[in-house]
């Protein structure tokens, strides 16, 4: 989808990815306000999943990192440590270790 949007103007597309970007910094912050600063509220879980995954996708890795960590520190807390819900943010995880060279960090993820 944001493909389509940006055309073919290289110039456009890092535009509208910056645009993106400062959506979700407002996005978080707002929520992380709404929920009275408590970065464990179980409404932030699809804000940090969809940061992390714009990140990925843009092969910030450092970044989408981060997002995925405070994710899993999340979801442990909700649904427990052994929980199906937590296999795809440890993919990801792992992914993000990869993309950032670190492929034994990445390995216990897998």
């Amino acid at each position: 989808m944001l493909s389509s949007s940006m055309g073919t103007d290289p110039a456009g597309g890092v535009e509208v990815l910056s645009v993106v970007s400062e959506i979700y910094t407002y996005v978080i912050s707002a929520q992380v306000k709404y929920c009275k600063m408590n970065m464990k509220h179980p409404f932030l879980e699809q804000t940090f999943m969809n940061i992390a995954i714009f990140n990925r996708s843009m092969k910030k890795f450092a970044d989408s990192l981060k997002m995925w960590k405070l994710l899993e520190g999340l979801q442990k807390d909700m649904y427990g440590e052994d929980s199906y819900n937590m296999m795809f943010t440890w993919k990801n995880i792992g992914t993000c270790y990869l993309g950032i060279g670190n492929s034994d960090q990445a390995r216990d993820y897998f």
